[in-house]
């Protein structure tokens, strides 16, 4: 799954982008915590509704590793999404893992 979002990352990098802006609006408005799923719900809602990309699809599966994604990039926010072990490569989120909820 991590290649799979690898090679998705590369594609749409604008989904990086909505989806960091989307959790700095989420921020904005005080919550110290919020669902990375939920965020990319946003994003599905603004690609097929807001700009009409009806064949736009984006992987629920996704979620986790564009909330790790946020965390390594501002490391100042980390734990904002709560995650849970990633069971294929453990090693790569030890610091996360003390952090795990149904996030």
């Amino acid at each position: 799954m991590a290649h799979n979002f690898q090679e998705f990352d590369q594609a749409h990098p604008e989904i990086w982008v909505l989806f960091r802006n989307a959790t700095f609006q989420v921020m904005e408005r005080g919550f110290r915590n919020y669902g990375a799923k939920s965020i990319l719900e946003r994003i599905r809602w603004h690609t097929s509704i807001e700009q009409g990309r009806r064949d736009f699809k984006i992987n629920n599966n996704y979620a986790p590793f564009y909330a790790r994604k946020f965390h390594q990039s501002y490391p100042e926010f980390g734990g904002f999404f709560r995650t849970r072990v990633q069971k294929a490569h453990p090693e790569s989120n030890q610091e996360e893992d003390q952090r795990v909820s149904a996030g």
